[in-house]
């Protein structure tokens, strides 16, 4: 068979093009890959291409009950979010996965405040098939979510935050741990007034970095100031630089850079000797 199509082309128009049965067609949209070799795999897409075949994705989701749809529900202060480089490089790679697997991604953004069920609209209305969390806001708000979502019985996997219960997974980095060997680091060269800058709005993970900063503190004897911790920052760029230099202001050197400021530890002005941003948000 051979010729464009001139009506919509259908799975069995492919089959017969590519020269298989329209189950191993089957089998490649709904990403069945490991029932066909990689030759197989190839003529198949060939054979889409050519025809410029796409699968009726609304008809298998009536048959399957499945969006092929994975939701990113973020709570984030920001109108900018999006530009945000933690949450950018979060989104990419949920992204590439998604795509590799057959997968789109829908993102859908709230503010913190008092628990809203529109964030998770996605899920009430079926137009996804699971969700990633990535939740700003005090704890007890950001708790109800993966809650509400395990009522719905919907696979939720939480960013950056402990578990939620047996059915929720999350996955997150060691911020804690992280970010004492970063207050250790510094101490150990002798610095005695380290600051801790992070965001205003609570994030998991400032959260996790601002204990594991009071851990080195503590193992090395030095009593928190609270003089010396800002939470202060917005959440996404341009940080002004009124704030990022407010932990520094030493008549005798200047900061160098907003990301890590610095005063002589000689200098008359009080100030920490080294301050260290919490985040990727708020630092590179």
């Amino acid at each position: 068979m051979t010729g464009t199509i001139r009506r919509r082309p259908t799975m069995r128009d492919v089959a017969e093009h590519s020269g298989v049965s329209v189950q191993t067609v089957s089998n490649l949209v709904n990403n069945r890959l490991r029932q066909m070799s990689e030759v197989t795999r190839l003529r198949i897409e060939e054979a889409m291409a050519e025809l410029g075949y796409h699968p009726n994705l609304t008809a298998r989701g009536l048959r399957s009950a499945r969006t092929a749809t994975i939701g990113f529900l973020l709570l984030d202060e920001g109108a900018r979010y999006l530009a945000d480089p933690m949450t950018d490089q979060v989104i990419a790679g949920v992204g590439d996965v998604a795509r590799d697997r057959g997968y789109s991604v829908l993102i859908h953004a709230g503010r913190p405040g008092p628990p809203d069920s529109g964030l998770l609209k996605p899920v009430l209305e079926s137009r996804v098939d699971g969700a990633l969390l990535f939740l700003s806001g005090p704890r007890e708000q950001r708790a109800w979510y993966p809650a509400r979502a395990a009522e719905l019985h919907v696979p939720v996997v939480l960013l950056e935050e402990p578990r939620g219960g047996a059915a929720t997974m999350s996955v997150r980095a060691d911020n804690r741990a992280g970010a004492r060997r970063l207050a250790e680091h510094l101490i150990e060269r002798g610095h005695r007034r380290i600051a801790f800058i992070a965001a205003h709005q609570p994030w998991p993970m400032l959260e996790q970095r601002h204990r594991g900063y009071h851990d080195a503190l503590a193992a090395a004897g030095i009593a928190v100031d609270r003089e010396l911790e800002l939470f202060e920052a917005p959440g996404t760029p341009p940080w002004p630089r009124p704030w990022s230099t407010a932990c520094c202001q030493c008549p005798t050197r200047p900061p160098r850079s907003w990301e890590a400021t610095t005063c002589s530890r000689s200098a008359p002005c009080g100030r920490p000797a080294r301050a260290a941003c919490a985040s990727p948000r708020i630092s590179p």
